[in-house]
């Protein structure tokens, strides 16, 4: 059978789990695992070998094939013939069915004013545990323009349980995931990472967040004044943060942005 260009879900990332994961990806396929734990013991070597591997922790559920059209079942590597099979939810088509999803990028200037006022001073983080553990600190959400990819495909925006993918998440014009010693897997958490989204030509601010009473610095960052959506905007270290985009070519060039108003170039 020909996997090319196919996406193909593996059960459990166990020994036999991750073989067929990497095999699958060299066959060409867009590879998703799940598995009930939360770090598998073979994650790291699964998202090191097929970076862009979609990784989804949890209980099974029907979620997990949403959108997949299964040519073929295998268990341990062997595939199973389709007799004595009960469609149990699912419909048996021919060789393809093609199916239209409105998909379409949104820009808006975000700035200070209104009940966005409330960016500038509401986002905070509890990084004083246990010590202090009702002290915060509190950082901005910056000024700029936003733009967010919105895909009628999904109904929900749980990154957890489809990283990268959601009926509308926003892109971050710094898509790099900021390290953090402390935090989850070495990074921040997605709601720190998001706070310099905007797409500009200001610096970012230079913000420091606590972890444990322990200070941590990072932000300062040149604007970024174009989006670019052949870029990369999802990476697997932080995965229900930023955003797996169709890399259609679409530009968007911030020309000026002062005095409240925003003008833009769109290619």
């Amino acid at each position: 059978m020909n996997y090319d260009g196919k996406t193909a879900l593996v059960l459990g990332l166990g020994e036999s789990g991750l073989a067929i994961a990497l095999w699958l990806a060299r066959a060409g396929s867009r590879v998703r695992v799940a598995d009930t734990r939360d770090e598998p013991a073979r994650l790291p070597a699964l998202r090191a070998a097929v970076p862009d591997a979609d990784f989804v922790a949890g209980p099974f559920t029907a979620n997990l094939l949403d959108g997949v059209f299964i040519d073929s079942v295998a268990l341990n590597g062997t595939e199973l013939s389709e007799d004595g099979w009960e469609l149990d939810g699912f419909t048996l088509v021919g060789a393809q069915v093609v199916k239209a999803f409105e998909h379409f990028y949104i820009a808006g200037s975000r700035s200070y004013v209104s009940y966005d006022q409330y960016l500038k001073t509401g986002p905070y983080f509890f990084g004083y545990n246990p010590t202090f553990p009702d002290k915060v600190d509190h950082y901005a959400y910056q000024q700029g323009l936003l733009i967010s990819y919105w895909n009628t495909l999904y109904t929900d925006n749980d990154t957890f349980e489809h990283p990268g993918f959601g009926r509308n998440l926003y892109i971050d014009a710094h898509p790099t995931p900021m390290p953090q010693a402390s935090g989850p897997g070495g990074f921040w958490r997605a709601r720190v990472q998001v706070y310099d989204a905007p797409f500009g030509d200001k610096k970012t601010d230079t913000v420091t967040l606590h972890v444990g009473g322990v200070p941590f610095t990072f932000g300062g960052l040149p604007g970024v004044s174009t989006f670019d959506d052949t870029q990369k905007y999802w990476f697997s270290e932080v995965p229900n943060h930023g955003v797996k985009l169709p890399a259609v070519g679409v530009k968007v060039r911030v020309l000026n942005d002062s005095g409240g108003k925003t003008t833009v170039k769109v290619n």
